[in-house]
């Protein structure tokens, strides 16, 4: 299975598209991150090794906050992209507000990155082909 990753340089133009004004705090970090998100789920079925590489993402950019400002923000467009670039999106029946609940539970570590896979599991989908 063969997968796209989101670039540095797409991840902090996203970030900039976010959070206007504000930049990358520790590069080093943002990179490591990126790169590391290639190393997971190599033994899990597609979907799994999906949730647990946007989990990943989605948990730590909020936790290493790697830009000055806008890191949960960025968690989310980054790890969305992932899964849109891939052919996966969230069901219908996930609102902004479930979206938004989630994320601020992972930047107060109310939610383990474990948890967050799970929830990735339950609620993604391929996306439908055009």
């Amino acid at each position: 299975m063969d997968f796209y990753y989101v670039s540095y340089e797409v991840a902090v133009s996203l970030h900039s598209k976010a959070v206007t004004g504000e930049r990358v705090r520790d590069p080093g970090r943002l990179r490591a991150i990126l790169d590391t998100v290639q190393d997971i789920g190599h033994r899990s079925s597609e979907k799994d090794a999906i949730a647990k590489k946007a989990a990943y993402l989605l948990c730590e950019i909020s936790w290493q906050q790697p830009f000055t400002k806008g890191n949960k923000r960025a968690s989310f467009v980054i790890s969305s992209t992932f899964l849109r670039i891939n052919g996966w999106r969230f069901l219908p029946i996930i609102t902004w507000d479930t979206m938004f609940d989630l994320i601020m539970a992972i930047a107060q570590r109310k939610k383990s990155r474990q948890q967050v896979e799970t929830f990735m599991k339950t609620f993604l989908v391929p996306s439908p082909q055009l």
